[in-house]
C-alpha cells in the first residue's frame, strides 16, 4: 500500500512500479520523506524513515565511512563499482556516446566516492545508496524528481 502524500503526490506509473518493490503485508507502507537537501539528504532521510529524526551528528555517515574503508570489503566494492562502470559505458555506446574508461579512471572514481562519504555535507550517489542498504541492512528505494522547482 502507497502513502500518498499531498506534498508528494506519486504518478500511477510510478506508484505501479514501487508497488512492485515493495513487500506485502499489514506494515509495508511506502512512506515519503522531506528531508534538508544540505548535502546529507541521503543519510537524513533513512535515519528519518528508522529512528524518526535526522542524522544531525552524523552517525550514519561515520558507520558507511567504515564500510567504505573496511579493507576485507574495499575489494568486493571496487569490483561492484567498475563492473558498474563498464556496464554504464556500454549503455552510452548504445546511445552512440563512445566512452570507455581505463582500470586507472575507475579506480579514481571509486577512491573519489569513498572520500566524498567521510566528507559532511557531500552530496551522495547511487554507489553510496547501496553501501548504506548493507549499513542499516534494509533496502532503500530512491524516488525523486530530476530537479526541484523553486516554490
Amino acid at each position: 500500500e502507497l502513502y500518498d502524500h499531498p506534498s508528494f503526490p506519486l504518478d500511477d506509473r510510478v506508484a505501479k512500479e514501487l508497488v512492485g518493490y515493495m513487500p506485502q503485508g499489514p506494515n509495508s507502507k511506502l512512506l515519503p520523506m522531506r528531508t534538508d537537501g544540505d548535502g546529507n539528504c541521503l543519510l537524513h532521510a533513512a535515519s528519518l524513515s528508522m529512528f524518526g529524526t535526522h542524522d544531525r551528528n552524523s552517525i550514519l555517515r561515520s558507520l558507511l565511512t567504515q564500510l567504505l574503508s573496511d579493507s576485507s570489503l574495499s575489494g568486493l566494492l571496487e569490483d561492484v563499482w567498475k563492473h558498474d562502470a563498464i556496464e554504464t559505458d556500454l549503455q552510452l555506446k548504445n546511445f552512440g556516446i563512445e566512452m570507455t574508461r581505463t582500470d586507472s579512471t575507475i579506480k579514481t572514481e571509486y577512491d573519489k566516492n569513498v572520500e566524498m562519504a567521510s566528507k559532511d555535507k557531500e552530496y551522495l550517489g547511487s554507489f553510496h545508496i547501496l553501501a548504506l542498504a548493507h549499513v542499516v541492512r534494509r533496502p532503500i528505494i530512491v524516488y525523486g524528481e530530476e530537479w526541484v522547482k523553486d516554490k
